[in-house]
């Protein structure tokens, strides 16, 4: 269930900037299970969202619209 909690995180950052422009945020994840990780990609995939995975510096970073809340 903690994967609610970052999910609830990407809502907010990118539902500050709707509808003027698409938001972004960076989630630095080396303390994340990978479990975790596959649930936050997963969300971001059905919401299609955009999403950059930079392994060297261990974090993801989600852009796009996000009305709800």
């Amino acid at each position: 269930m903690e994967y609610l909690s970052v999910i609830g995180q990407i809502k907010r950052k990118l539902g500050y900037s709707y509808p003027y422009c698409a938001g972004t945020v960076t989630i630095y994840c080396p303390h994340y299970k990978p479990e975790i990780i596959s649930e936050i990609v997963k969300y971001c995939r059905k919401k299609e969202f955009s999403i950059v995975l930079n392994y060297e510096k261990k974090e993801i970073t989600i852009s796009g619209y996000c009305s709800e809340f």
